[in-house]
Order: structure tokens, then sequence, then C-alpha cells
């Protein structure tokens, strides 16, 4: 026995057509199916909800029943004492569409209100690069690249003017300075 993926992951938004459209919009991608809108369903008093298809996965966004205690439960990357990097949902993109996936993020943000943070290396040898940004009611999101090489990695790395260097028993790794530090949070 064993599992085979992810189905889905559901998320309870505030404003079920705005969530919609930036999911849509910010993946570039489809609306599969909407539940709870047929009078038969209404009768019975089933929620609204959107399955969006983002990549092999399906994210279902359900309308809020109680949208004006919706609470935002966003996190601000540069307050790292006021984030946690634990709760997010994270895709994958290929290596070689990260700088497109960047430009399209930075462009497609900033219209639901959002701001993207990164580019971001992950270091322990990871060799992957993430960019972070929130939908409209707050759930952070991510997108990542995983790069072949240490070599294709530093090089990627290397074009958002990081620095490198040798860091402890995983090897090659990236470090910064103080600066570095305050460019890497920076909202871009």
């Amino acid at each position: 026995m064993k599992v085979t993926g992810l189905a889905h992951f559901a998320l309870e938004v505030s404003d079920l057509e705005r969530s919609v459209k930036f999911y849509i919009d910010a993946f570039r991608t489809r609306e599969l199916k909407r539940l709870g809108f047929s009078e038969e369903d209404i009768k019975k008093g089933r929620t609204r909800h959107v399955n969006i298809e983002i990549g092999n996965a399906v994210v279902t966004l359900f309308e809020s029943r109680e949208r004006h205690k919706l609470e935002p439960r966003g996190f601000l990357l540069d307050n790292p004492r006021d984030w946690s990097p634990y709760r997010h949902f994270a895709f994958t993109v290929p290596a070689e569409e990260f700088d497109q996936w960047v430009t399209h993020l930075r462009e497609v943000a900033p219209r639901y209100g959002q701001t993207v943070f990164g580019p971001k290396a992950h270091g322990g040898g990871s060799r992957g690069l993430s960019i972070y940004f929130d939908d409209p009611d707050g759930y952070h999101l991510e997108l990542n690249a995983h790069y072949p090489t240490q070599e294709t990695f530093q090089w990627a790395h290397g074009q958002y003017g990081r620095i490198y260097g040798v860091g402890g028993a995983e090897g090659w790794n990236y470090s910064w300075d103080e600066d570095e530090v305050e460019k890497h949070y920076e909202k871009v």
C-alpha cells in the first residue's frame, strides 16, 4: 500500500470570485469545476466552492460562510519574527522557467494588492530557488525551482545578486553579509 499523490487541498476564502480569478491569473491555469451553485445544492445548503488545477494537484476554494470573521493568514517575510516558514503551500516549476515565473508574478501580484518576496535560495545542498507571495486572503504560497547541478544553481542564484561560500558539513552553500540578508528579504 502507498499514497500515490496529492488529490487536492482546500482553502476557505473571503471572496470566492476574487480568489478564483487570482489563482487562475497567478498560476496561469484553469477552473475545473464549480459546486454548490445549482438550485438543488443551494436548497441543501452546500457551500459554494471551485476547483482550480495547479500542476498535478487541485486547489479547492471554499466560500467562507462567515466572511466577515475571516482574518488574514499572511506572513511578512520582511519581519521574520511574525511569520512561520512552515505554513505555506509550495508548487514546483521547471528551473528553466523560473525567471519567467518571477517576472509573471511580479506583474500579477500587485493587481491583487500583493507583493512577491525573493527569490530566496535554500541551503543545505538543496539547489532550490523560491519566490513567495500571498493570495488575497493571506495564504502563503511558494514557487520553487530545483536546479540539476551545483553549477547551474550557483549561476541562477548569482543572477539575483547573491554571493556564495563554503558552509558547514553540507558543503557548498550560500552565505550573506548583513547587506545581503537585507536584500534577501527586500520586497521586490
